[in-house]
Parts: C-alpha cells; sequence; structure tokens
C-alpha cells in the first residue's frame, strides 16, 4: 500500500482552506528534488488553485535535512505578528517536527494560532507523526492518513519493501 502523494497533501489544504479559513501559507521544502515530496507540493498548489488562491498569498521556505538550518531560516518569525501566514504545510515531518519546535519557543500557539500539517513516507518519521497528530489535538490526521492507505498510528512500508512483500 502507497500513500498518495498529490491526495493527501491536497486534501489536508483543502481542509485548512474549508474548515480554518486559512488564506495564507508557508511551505516548507527541501533543497532537493525527491518524487514523494514533489507529489506532495503539487497536490498542495493544486488545492490552491482550486479554491482560487493566488501563490503570492504562499511563503516558501527551502532547507536541507541538517537539525538546526531550519531554524536558521525561519528566525525572522520572532512572533505570530511576524508570520505572514496562518498555516505551515511540511513536505517531510521531520521538517515539521523542527518547525513546530521553533515555533513554539518563539511563543506562537499550535495549532490555536498556526495550523501545521508534514507528510512522510517512511519509517524514519513515525516518532514524529506521533508528535505531530498529539500537537494538532485532532482526530483528522488520522482519518485523512487512512483514506489514502495508512493505517492511524502505522507508518508505511518502504516502497521498496511493499514491492517486495507483494510478490
Amino acid at each position: 500500500v502507497f500513500i498518495d502523494n498529490f491526495s493527501l497533501a491536497k486534501e489536508v489544504t483543502e481542509h485548512f482552506i474549508k474548515c480554518h479559513n486559512v488564506r495564507k501559507f508557508l511551505l516548507i521544502k527541501v533543497n532537493v528534488v525527491i518524487p514523494d515530496m514533489e507529489e506532495r507540493i503539487s497536490g498542495f498548489y493544486a488545492a490552491l488553485k482550486e479554491a482560487g488562491i493566488p501563490k503570492e498569498n504562499v511563503t516558501v521556505v527551502e532547507s536541507d535535512f541538517n537539525y538546526g538550518s531550519l531554524s536558521e531560516l525561519l528566525k525572522e518569525y520572532k512572533t505570530k505578528e511576524d508570520c505572514c501566514f496562518d498555516s505551515v504545510i511540511c513536505v517531510d515531518d521531520v521538517l515539521a517536527i523542527e518547525s513546530m519546535e521553533y515555533f513554539e519557543k518563539a511563543g506562537i500557539r499550535i495549532p490555536e494560532e498556526l495550523k501545521f500539517a508534514g507528510s512522510s513516507n517512511n519509517e524514519e518519521s513515525s516518532a514524529g507523526c506521533e508528535g505531530i497528530r498529539i500537537k494538532l489535538k485532532c482526530q483528522y490526521y488520522d482519518s485523512i492518513l487512512f483514506r489514502h492507505g495508512q493505517q492511524p498510528g502505522h507508518q508505511p512500508p518502504h516502497r521498496g519493501e511493499a514491492q517486495r512483500n507483494s510478490d
């Protein structure tokens, strides 16, 4: 079972737009091309287009996977007033965890003041997924994962493992 990265990101973004009236986003992505993450980015932008939200409403931050480098990139956002966005969409749970920690240290309440979404399709982020699920304080995260092929509280196997197991 694989996660439909495009639909997952699109649905989460639609949820933020329709249920939380989010119109301005911070998109945190990595500085390398990774197909799963590119699918999530495409789903995110597809939801914005369908909702009539212009790309100008998206602030983009590109990071690497070195822990601490994202916090350096976010340092201009010291308070909620400094943020020109209502939601943070991360193409990876590790980036979501680091950025959540940064914003919480800045005194920004999650999810009350800043909505968050992150998604990974690997075992390394399974602990992070649980942390995000807890911080979101809602069951929506689990229900959307279930609809896209992932059991709540469970990480899917790596693509290679799933292919080997299905042979």
